[in-house]
């Protein structure tokens, strides 16, 4: 006599395909978190950008503050020059008019 393995077949499949469903469950699973990990890491790369545009943006202030000094500088640079040789000037004639006018 020929046992009857319908039953165990039967069983066997029902295992393979809660098997079969639970991998696939896990599958889904898997990738909600990988993409809840891909939108946390783009919501931070997006905060970064931000940081650092905001960085920029001061940065190109202070680019523009620091040029202004700079020209503030050499315009300054500049009167002490001619300030300098007229006050030479000046000076050179303060000793050379008493020996002419003398």
């Amino acid at each position: 006599m020929i046992p009857d393995l319908t039953s165990p077949i039967n069983s066997i499949m029902r295992s393979s395909l809660e098997l079969n469903n639970f991998e696939k469950q896990l599958d889904r699973d898997l990738q909600s978190e990988q993409l809840d990990a891909i939108k946390s890491i783009a919501e931070s790369a997006e905060s970064q950008a931000f940081a650092a545009n905001k960085e920029v943006e001061i940065l190109k202030k202070q680019l523009h503050l620091a040029q202004k000094e700079a020209a503030d500088a050499k315009k300054d640079a500049m009167f002490s020059k001619v300030m300098a040789i007229l006050a030479f000037a000046v000076s050179i004639c303060a000793v050379i008019a008493p020996l002419i006018f003398g």
